[in-house]
């Protein structure tokens, strides 16, 4: 596959991903009773902004050795990825209206992390390729199915009184995903970047 359209992928779901790793601290710390919405919001900045700083930093690093678009390589493309988010928020809005309308709220939360999983799926027509999305998608569809099973709704942890256990636990293991995710693919995404200036520097230097 062609490296600048690799390299466009990775940027994009890099940045991307530095702020669902925001959101997802938020997720994990407003399951914690103690917590106001402050600490919530601001706590998750202290990893997912040096990884945004790093996304913007790469970005712009691969524009100067990439002519064309910045993040997709064609308006389908985009078409695309805007219709399969705009298709996932429509399904997460039907299904916690119906859990909602039948009083089953507290599965609202599992459930439209099930459906953010598979929406996973989508991505891989799009970006043309599989390695970085079906683990997002297997950890976000398992975790959403396993630990309303395993997991009480309160519970204590040493001294942390959890207040939403089920999206506690979701949070911790897609968090850490994602985190795990963000740095492999900012880590790749140089490696690319050096690879393509090596071969820019052999082929000026045979021309």
């Amino acid at each position: 596959m062609d490296k600048a359209f690799i390299i466009r992928n990775l940027r994009f779901i890099a940045f991307v991903f530095a702020i669902i790793i925001w959101l997802w601290g938020f997720y994990l710390l407003d399951s914690l009773a103690g917590i106001n919405t402050e600490q919530a919001y601001l706590l998750p900045l202290l990893p997912a902004l040096p990884l945004l700083i790093a996304a913007i930093i790469f970005a712009r690093q691969s524009r100067r050795l990439l002519s064309g678009p910045a993040f997709f390589s064609s308006k389908r493309q985009l078409w695309m990825y805007l219709g399969l988010l705009v298709l996932t928020m429509v399904a997460v809005t039907i299904v916690n209206r119906v859990f909602r309308a039948n009083h089953l709220s507290q599965w609202q939360f599992p459930a439209s992390i099930f459906i953010i999983g598979l929406h996973f799926l989508g991505l891989i027509p799009i970006f043309k390729g599989w390695r970085y999305v079906l683990p997002a998608t297997l950890v976000f569809c398992l975790s959403a199915v396993l630990v309303p099973i395993f997991v009480s709704q309160t519970y204590t942890l040493g001294t942390l009184s959890i207040q939403h256990g089920w999206q506690f636990a979701i949070a911790v293991i897609c968090w850490t995903c994602i985190l795990g995710c963000d740095i492999f693919l900012l880590i790749r995404g140089l490696q690319l970047l050096q690879v393509l200036r090596a071969e820019e520097i052999t082929y000026a230097q045979k021309a």
